[in-house]
């Protein structure tokens, strides 16, 4: 019999009393040969004659049995998918603690902490982080966009006109803090700037007739996006491409007020769409900054800001290259087929 594991010196011994048992020993000789008992070289010669050597394996223990029935576990995970604030807690997180005090009140059955663990893993929950979302996010507004006008935006490309998702970030000089492996007990330090000088990196996706792939375009400006640094980008964008430009991004007042410049003074240099409110999710392009920031800039400490500029530039450069793998992701992960 082979296995994998490692074995510890009472298989072993069984094993080879096996094998002895196989090939005709008598009980003696494997009481001599070992230095067992009488009564244990019956019951292996017992189990060999029945199953084998694999009547000889060390068989897990079955334990405890369970104190909550099937009925209680089923409704001890609809309890838990409710949340802890709909159970009556102040928060809404789930520690072991918590749950454990929540299975006493509802079964009046008490477990320590450190075994609700293992409960949630057979229910098949796990520590996860939660992500956060506007109380004014819509569901229903999120829906339709996907349904109805995302399919609309891209007939706009399919007629020839190039495709942008746009969106802006900020890159501070306060790094982002990453988990990274250290010798137990010595805790690594990042000395960061006592500055707190932020640039605005601008990204865009576009999509173009003749290239079907998605490339991930980026630049980076001082101090914050405001209408004529936009109006400013727009136009060398317009420039580029020599046509109509289809524009999709979020309701920032200052891409409403690039909008009324160009409806005004270049009318038809661009065709825009705006996201629903509070729903960053639908853009493509907030996954290249987690991409970036999680990624190439994580636990970085820049000294100044032509550092971090770099570095910026630097990750962009990194995610393009691998643009025909990520992006499609991306998309996605947002939900809009391509």
């Amino acid at each position: 019999m082979s296995t994998t594991k490692r074995i510890s010196a009472g298989c072993q011994r069984r094993f080879l009393a096996g094998n002895m048992i196989l090939n005709g020993a008598t009980d003696e000789d494997i009481i001599d040969a070992l230095g067992v008992s009488l009564s244990s070289v019956k019951r292996w010669r017992k189990k060999t004659d029945r199953h084998g050597l694999d009547g000889l394996a060390r068989k897990p223990g079955s334990g405890r049995r369970c104190r909550l029935t099937d009925v209680q576990k089923q409704k001890l995970k609809q309890l838990l998918r409710n949340g802890a604030r709909s159970c009556g807690y102040e928060r809404d997180r789930w520690t072991t603690k918590i749950v454990a005090d929540l299975i006493f009140r509802q079964f009046h059955v008490r477990y320590h902490f450190n075994h609700v663990g293992k409960i949630l893993r057979k229910l098949n929950f796990r520590p996860v982080m939660p992500t956060r979302k506007s109380k004014k996010h819509d569901p229903a507004k999120v829906e339709h966009w996907i349904r109805y006008v995302w399919p609309n935006i891209k007939k706009s490309h399919d007629n020839g006109w190039p495709l942008l998702f746009w969106d802006e970030t900020n890159f501070s000089l306060v790094p982002i803090i990453a988990r990274t492996w250290a010798e137990r007990g010595h805790v690594p330090i990042l000395y960061e700037s006592e500055k707190r000088t932020s640039e605005t990196g601008i990204g865009f996706i576009t999509l173009t007739p003749k290239r079907r792939t998605p490339r991930f375009r980026f630049t980076i400006d001082p101090g914050s996006a405001d209408t004529e640094s936009l109006v400013f980008d727009l136009n060398l964008i317009h420039r580029h491409f020599q046509k109509t430009v289809v524009l999709v991004w979020d309701g920032l007042p200052a891409h409403k007020a690039a909008e009324r410049h160009f409806r005004t003074k270049r009318p038809g240099w661009f065709e825009f769409h705006y996201l629903p409110s509070y729903s960053p999710e639908l853009n493509p392009v907030e996954q290249c900054w987690n991409e970036m920031k999680n990624g190439s800039l994580s636990n970085f400490v820049a000294d100044h800001v032509h550092a971090l500029r770099d570095a910026a530039l630097e990750a962009a450069d990194n995610l393009d290259k691998r643009a025909d793998l990520l992006l499609p992701k991306f998309f996605k992960h947002s939900r809009l087929r391509l």
